[in-house]
């Protein structure tokens, strides 16, 4: 099909004949200069009016200053690999995000922009009266409020047996970020904590997530919650937690180890007092079955069935205060520490 742009209609020549999408009333006087069909078969219309979207079932948006152009006059509109859509307007250019334009922190673009082009690199080259300009990704990219997350403090990102990525945050709940369409769990959702201490998977597919009100399984999109027995009342804050193959559940809490077999829990190891200083903070379990264990303020335990040891400065650990495990493929053991580096 080929689209064409007079002085009083946009029209969609089809079979040899000429079907009209956007009439002279919707153009009102508009000076087309620019024309674009993105992945949606929606039509974009660039004038000296604005932007003009004519949606694949015939309804019409126009977008101007007061959705977040820099200037009504549009020379070009494009459609990035992304599906993102650029204008080039008098005063700049501008990316759609969501039901308005915004003008991208580039500084030097603010004036008359006459071509925007994409290339099989996937830059973007923008061509005005400050001459020619590269956009290119960063190399890292950051994903916070202005993305459309919740927060700007995660605490905890894990990704499940099946691709989804699940963000924690300190003051949001819990997000699925990726795997789907994005969704936010909070108390609304039954989620009974608003930060997320840590996320794992339990081998039936739950998640099982480390809060300040205990021990959180989310099954389906349904929440429960367990709290460790805590000695002088006190409830303890669950700061990891992994279910074995057995059906052992494991939590690293702030009143030490606790191992959960159905509808008992003991206490395995760190739970002397003070609480906090002396408690539990990271787990992780090989497939030599060997469960390490790590603390605040007395280092690495290294449980095996019945034995249970105590690794610390004397053992060559840089720092007693463990915060993070992680055994890589090679069976190297990486420790995070708090003043001790990794």
């Amino acid at each position: 099909d080929l689209l064409v742009a007079g002085y009083n209609r946009v029209v969609r020549i089809s079979g040899g004949k000429a079907i009209t999408l956007v009439d002279d009333a919707r153009l009102g006087g508009d000076v087309v200069t620019s024309l674009l069909t993105d992945d949606h078969d929606n039509v974009w219309v660039g004038g000296s009016l604005g932007l003009i979207e004519r949606s694949a079932g015939g309804q019409i948006r126009r977008f101007d200053t007061h959705s977040g152009l820099p200037e009504d006059y549009v020379h070009s509109v494009v459609q990035d690999r992304d599906g993102n859509i650029w204008a080039a307007t008098n005063g700049g250019i501008a990316r759609l995000q969501g039901d308005r334009f915004e003008v991208p922190a580039t500084g030097k673009e603010s004036s008359l922009i006459r071509v925007l082009f994409e290339d099989r690199e996937g830059d973007l080259w923008v061509g005005g009266s400050n001459g020619l300009t590269r956009l290119r990704d960063d190399a890292f990219t950051a994903y916070g409020k202005t993305e459309g997350m919740p927060s700007d403090e995660p605490n905890a990102v894990f990704q499940d047996h099946t691709g989804r990525v699940w963000v924690g945050f300190h003051d949001s709940g819990l997000m699925q970020f990726s795997g789907g369409v994005r969704r936010l769990f909070t108390a609304r959702d039954g989620l009974p904590e608003a930060e997320i201490l840590s996320i794992r998977e339990s081998p039936g597919g739950d998640l099982l997530l480390g809060t300040r009100v205990g021990l959180v399984r989310m099954h389906g999109s349904t929440f429960t919650t367990y709290e460790p027995p805590a000695p002088l009342s006190r409830r303890l804050l669950v700061f990891d937690a992994m279910e074995d193959s057995a059906g052992h559940v494991w939590m690293a809490t702030s009143g030490g180890l606790v191992e959960k077999t159905g509808a008992v829990a003991r206490t395995v190891a760190g739970g002397e007092q003070p609480l906090i200083v002396y408690g539990v903070t990271a787990l992780s379990k090989g497939p030599d079955g060997v469960l390490w264990a790590g603390s605040y303020g007395k280092g690495l335990w290294h449980i095996q069935g019945d034995d249970v040891r105590l690794l610390g400065l004397a053992d060559g650990l840089s720092s007693e205060n463990v915060r993070e495990i992680y055994e890589d493929p090679d069976g190297t053991l990486w420790i995070g520490t708090l003043g001790g580096g990794l």
